[in-house]
């Protein structure tokens, strides 16, 4: 096993930190014999327990997305938007995502970087 040691990573993390992620019980990332990455526990979690803490502000929701610098646009395109299409939530979210990718957004854009790039 040998920790992952990469600058985005660590800047993501760096932004977990900042918007309260706690992960304090495990480390991430971590490279397995196999080539595979995932985390690895730094103390003993018993059943029940938090691994990972995330504040409800730091989860990129259809809430978020609805309530962020595309609210004129979400409300104007109601065609689009439209509560009944069954892939609405899908739709706000890819939307968000397109336009943080693109424009930017200060709170969002480390955590967007860091999404697979073949989606």
């Amino acid at each position: 096993m040998q920790v992952v040691e990469d600058p985005d990573v660590d800047n993501y993390l760096k932004w977990g930190d900042q918007v309260g992620i706690d992960h304090s019980k495990i480390v991430y990332p971590v490279r397995f014999s196999e080539g595979y990455i995932g985390s690895i526990a730094k103390e003993t979690i018993f059943p029940g327990e938090s691994i990972i803490k995330v504040p409800n502000t730091a989860l990129l929701t259809t809430n978020s997305a609805l309530n962020s610098q595309l609210a004129e646009l979400y409300q104007e395109a109601d065609e689009l938007f439209d509560h009944s299409n069954p892939a609405y939530e899908d739709l706000v979210i890819s939307t968000f995502l397109v336009y943080v990718k693109h424009e930017g957004d200060p709170f969002w854009n480390t955590f967007v970087e860091m999404q697979p790039k073949d989606i």
